[in-house]
């Protein structure tokens, strides 16, 4: 069995402290290129095997696929009790920690690799819950079974109480999907990641929030945005106009502070501005 999967783009947060009675909250959406391709067969010790294409050599790229896919084969496994082991290969990946959503792609493909092998229905939410992934956004979850363009609702307080990135909120469940949109067709998306620069992730991402900025004041700030932004989306998508001015106010605009923590963080590691990474999107 053969699963192909898609990378997404996540565009912001909505409420990173609460303001509105959640945490979180997000809009992204999913693009034909680059791909996760991964293919199992089952064994019958138990055991696991993971074997790349020879075209695949960024070694960060195959470490992450092999962190993702035994860890979520050691979850389901004990998840479900199931005695089986699989050899996985993978046939295509894409460059981690590069705003793809890698880590969630992997990992749900091999959750619903060894569902679908032993015969055990399950959708993308429920296979997230139990491989920690959607934590803090769920476009990943519900992008790996429907593509488009997703809003999520973002994490109730009980569930959640501070905000904390993907890699340290694997005790939350994704959020619930409050929009599903069809991205038209026809519209190109421009993608520029250039081979250089800095990228934060896993242990890194913890607490840099909380030493960056004032996430109190932020979130006072966005409250003006976040009506604004449910309400422009539908039209934006359907019409076909205003797409690329609504995607400049959310990531210039009231979402601002987050180039200003990225440049900072660059300043202090690199004291170059050459190393600056970049993801530019448009149509």
């Amino acid at each position: 069995m053969i699963i192909k999967t898609h990378a997404r783009l996540h565009i912001t947060l909505l409420d990173l402290n609460g303001s509105y009675g959640r945490l979180d909250g997000g809009i992204g959406f999913s693009i034909q290129d680059p791909q996760f391709i991964l293919e199992s067969e089952k064994r019958d010790d138990g055991e696991i095997s993971i074997v790349f294409d020879e075209h695949i050599t960024d070694e960060e790229a195959i470490e992450e696929c092999e962190v993702k896919i035994d860890e979520a084969f050691h979850l389901i496994k004990e998840h479900y009790n199931i005695k089986e082991g699989f050899n996985f290969y993978v046939h295509d990946a894409f460059k981690p920690h590069s705003g793809f959503g890698s880590g969630t792609q992997i990992a749900l493909a091999a959750a619903k690799l060894i569902t679908e092998t032993i015969g055990i229905e399950a959708n993308s939410v429920e296979l997230s819950s139990i491989v920690g992934r959607g934590g803090t956004s769920g476009i990943g979850t519900y992008c790996f079974d429907n593509g488009c363009f997703i809003a999520d609702g973002g994490h109730s307080l009980k569930e959640k109480s501070d905000f904390l990135p993907s890699s340290a909120s694997s005790h939350a469940c994704p959020p619930p999907i409050i929009g599903k949109y069809e991205f038209p067709e026809e519209w190109d998306i421009l993608i520029v990641v250039p081979p250089f620069g800095l990228s934060i992730h896993d242990g890194e991402e913890v607490g840099i929030a909380d030493r960056e900025f004032d996430i109190d004041m932020i979130a006072h700030d966005d409250l003006l945005y976040f009506p604004l932004i449910i309400q422009q989306l539908p039209q934006c998508l359907n019409v076909g106009q205003g797409f690329s001015q609504f995607i400049r106010h959310v990531l210039l605009g009231s979402h601002a502070h987050w180039i200003g923590i990225l440049l900072c963080l660059i300043h202090r590691r690199t004291h170059s501005p050459r190393d600056t990474r970049m993801l530019v999107m448009a149509h």
